[in-house]
């Protein structure tokens, strides 16, 4: 039988946290040098701006997750919900990528390296998603309890015999 509190195993999620943080940092540091260089060109830098701080989001929600379950806080619902905000996150990247590739001819470099961080992020989702349905599948189930049987005698749990007073008889026995 499964055990009812799912617990996440150290050895995906911790390889899994390191390679994404360390992939996405280094996004972070050559997106930022990469907006330092092109902001006094382009008046576009606005967007370029909004999507870096969607960049530290993302990470921010790796510390949070790795935050949550080294203090056993880390419930299937919570790693559920901000995996899926993450993997939200880069298929609407992938998927913009991908328009703004067609439109300007942009380079499918960028297009695979999206990818390969996007496929970074769909194991993780899958496995949230695998640890919630369990998580709810057990708590369906419910807890097994005993039922009271009249037929089986009462447990005494083996104490003395009271020294203090002769047991007394029932008044209804002769």
């Amino acid at each position: 039988m499964a055990n009812p509190n799912y617990t996440f195993k150290k050895r995906i999620l911790v390889p899994f946290w390191v390679i994404r943080g360390l992939l996405v940092l280094l996004f972070i540091i050559a997106f930022g040098y990469m907006i330092n260089m092109t902001s006094c060109q382009y008046d576009d830098a606005e967007s370029m701006i909004i999507f870096y701080i969607f960049l530290i989001g993302v990470l921010l929600l790796d510390i949070l997750q790795i935050f949550y379950f080294y203090k056993n806080k880390l419930t299937p619902l919570t790693f559920l919900t901000l995996n899926a905000m993450q993997c939200g996150f880069w298929v609407g990247n992938f998927f913009a990528d991908i328009a703004s590739m067609s439109r300007t001819g942009a380079d499918p470099v960028t297009i695979g390296i999206i990818l390969f961080i996007l496929v970074l992020y769909l194991p993780m989702l899958v496995y949230a998603s695998i640890g919630y349905h369990r998580q709810r599948k057990q708590q369906r189930l419910g807890n097994y309890s005993l039922t009271y049987n009249p037929a089986q005698q009462e447990a005494r749990h083996n104490l003395p015999v009271y020294q203090g007073q002769a047991p007394t008889k029932p008044a209804n026995m002769v």
